[in-house]
This record gives C-alpha cells, sequence and structure tokens, in this order.
C-alpha cells in the first residue's frame, strides 16, 4: 500500500491535492 502513496510524491500541485485525498483515506481506512 505505501508504495502507490509514495509514486504521488513529485511535489506537483496536483499531487499535493492527492496526497492530501490519500492521506485523509489512509486515515479513515486506518491504515
Amino acid at each position: 500500500m505505501r508504495e502507490k502513496f509514495l509514486a504521488v510524491f513529485d511535489g506537483t500541485d496536483e499531487c499535493k491535492s492527492a496526497v492530501r485525498y490519500a492521506s485523509r483515506r489512509a486515515q479513515l481506512n486506518n491504515a
């Protein structure tokens, strides 16, 4: 699972919002 999240971190604004969404999903899923 962690590998998918790492693939998102490339610093663009679009990816930053994707990271925020992913981290929220992770918290909701207790990942």
